[in-house]
């Protein structure tokens, strides 16, 4: 059954519905409705999540969605991939990438070194310009493709060692 004849059925199974039917019913039908009537993701259509990291496991290479386009990981880049031949053999073959395993965590700064550096208090966690390499504090809380805000616990000892930086003054939050 496809998303039309979903609708379909939802509108005849309202239809029947009595005045003495409850309304919160017929309107949350309504809301099936209209959820329905828009365009599916891409992330709903391959059965991924969003900015969850998927690995082709013959080439290794890592996969995401963000903001509905397809991501190719490319060392700390994240690259559109508009080579991607969206064929039925490949849309299968992106269907069966396995969710990459590894957690990731956001580095807040502690409260009280907030007030001392003189920052907002939404700036807090530990962000990464992705193409300058540098490090400094922001509001924002997920990735984005300039910068990486969530990283693994490999990724917080590379910051540790390269920018040479106690991180003690960070809790570490997992995401």
């Amino acid at each position: 059954m496809n998303r039309q004849e979903i609708i379909e059925q939802l509108k005849l199974i309202q239809a029947g519905l009595t005045q003495d039917d409850n309304n919160k019913s017929k309107n949350r039908i309504d809301a099936v409705i209209e959820n329905l009537k828009q365009p599916i993701s891409l992330a709903d259509f391959l059965g991924w999540e969003e900015d969850v990291i998927y690995v082709d496991n013959d080439t290794n290479i890592m996969y995401k969605i963000q903001d509905d386009n397809l991501l190719e990981i490319i060392g700390q880049s994240l690259v559109i991939d508009s080579s991607y031949c969206f064929s039925e053999f490949s849309i299968e073959e992106l269907r069966k990438f396995k969710k990459l395993q590894c957690q990731k965590y956001n580095l807040i700064l502690q409260k009280g070194y907030r007030k001392l550096f003189d920052l907002l208090d939404c700036e807090k966690y530990l962000t990464m310009d992705i193409d300058e390499e540098t490090i400094f504090n922001s509001k924002y809380s997920n990735d984005n493709s300039k910068y990486q805000v969530r990283f693994t616990l490999e990724e917080i000892e590379n910051i540790k060692k390269k920018f040479k930086i106690n991180l003690s003054i960070y809790d570490v939050v997992e995401v």
